[in-house]
């Protein structure tokens, strides 16, 4: 008899929030909370090496909850665990503008590091951004994988896994919330 054991796993969720909910959500009013803080300068980070600075401070909003309670349950009933937010960002995309690589993994902290992550795309435009994924496949060490940024779309992943956002080929901006969780 053999044993298989699974030293890792990694995987990409994706999907859409159920029009039920969604014609409910004010999304405009997260959009308008986002491009304030944009406009204010409102970063996570103002080091030009920490991936931070792309991140915008958001505020809480009953609307952002629904949508974090969505995507909580349903985590919960398909996995079997519960994500618990660490980190919320708005995320401001304008022409051109691309997200460079990084993962969301503290290396000096990794008991508080965040297991999944989330982007969830509130503006996508006319030509979508897609978010790109990076990882080692055995004796494959650039792998890829990529997913359209449609709007409505949510895409969950593990924290460790690095990825960036394509550049946004459009004329106005592409608004996306990013969230971070911790799986108990």
């Amino acid at each position: 008899m053999q044993s298989k054991i699974l030293l890792t796993e990694q995987s990409i969720v994706y999907g859409e929030i159920p029009s039920i909910l969604k014609d409910k959500l004010d999304l405009d009013r997260i959009k308008t909370d986002i491009i304030k803080n944009y406009a204010l300068n409102n970063f996570q980070s103002k080091d030009i090496f920490n991936y931070h600075k792309d991140y915008i401070e958001i505020s809480d909003d009953q609307h952002m909850t629904w949508i974090l309670d969505y995507i909580r349950d349903h985590w919960r009933v398909e996995y079997g665990r519960t994500p618990v937010l660490t980190q919320r960002a708005g995320l401001i995309q304008n022409k051109g503008h691309t997200i460079n690589t990084h993962h969301h993994i503290d290396e000096f902290d990794l008991w508080n590091s965040p297991d999944i992550s989330c982007i969830y795309t509130l503006e996508a435009g006319q030509e979508p951004s897609e978010i790109v994924f990076e990882y080692t496949k055995g004796r494959e060490k650039h792998a890829r994988y990529r997913i359209p940024m449609l709007e409505n779309r949510f895409i969950i992943f593990n924290s460790d896994l690095a990825h960036y956002l394509t550049p946004n080929k459009n004329e106005d901006a592409i608004v996306n919330l990013s969230f971070q969780f911790q799986l108990l």
